[in-house]
């Protein structure tokens, strides 16, 4: 479905008035593209006091009717204990903020802490190529990134100046963006996700080119 601004606003009226007794102040609404996050509440802070309030929901995948729906509820909670000023345990996800989700999940929702973008399809037509390597660590824990392209020799040479740590690599690219279009771009850190050692055998079976030389 397409995300607009309409749709989140609709959403927020109907929960606040169902789930948080109409007591939430309604914030700015605002569709933003980010990979890492599928929502956030922001505010901005004047002469120590919060206002400004805003709810932002990504659309940068291809998200359900309720995907987008739990994403503006766990928004929703957020924005109530700051808007009341309560004192959580921590600083976002705390016993105040999971008593809410519980209690709002009891209504057949599914507010978590966090929602993995893993496995969601990006919101584009247009064929995208990741530029992946999977290597294994000297703990031999099982590990993958992304890497712009430019970046492919950095990489080999960093590579090549650590095999202790950089062991076994694979070298490959693909098109299946539900798999690897939440990966970030590394260019000189190395950032990305654990796998397990089936993933990685699968891996290894899959793709010809193992290993740059």
């Amino acid at each position: 479905m397409e995300l607009t601004i309409k749709f989140i606003e609709d959403a927020f009226h109907k929960f606040n008035a169902e789930y948080f007794n109409g007591e939430l102040k309604t914030p700015r609404f605002e569709i933003m593209h980010t990979k890492s996050l599928l929502g956030q509440c922001h505010w901005d802070k004047v002469n120590g006091k919060r206002t400004n309030y805003l709810i932002r929901v990504s659309d940068y995948y291809k998200r359900n009717e309720r995907g987008y729906h739990n994403t503006i509820l766990h928004e929703m909670i957020h924005l109530l204990i700051r808007q009341k000023n309560i004192k959580d345990t921590r600083t976002h996800h705390g016993q105040v903020f999971y008593r809410y989700a519980d209690f709002i999940n009891s209504y057949g929702w599914n507010v978590a802490r966090t929602d993995s973008v893993k496995g969601l399809e990006l919101n584009t037509d247009k064929v995208i190529t990741y530029h992946m390597v999977a290597f294994k660590d000297k703990k031999g824990k099982y590990f993958l990134m992304r890497y712009k392209p430019y970046a492919r020799n950095y990489f080999i040479s960093k590579f090549a100046r650590s095999k202790d740590y950089y062991q076994d690599l694979i070298w490959f690219t693909s098109t299946e963006n539900t798999k690897y279009g939440h990966f970030s771009e590394c260019i000189r850190g190395v950032r990305g996700f654990y796998i397990d050692k089936k993933e990685y055998e699968a891996l290894r079976a899959l793709y010809a080119v193992r290993e740059a030389v």
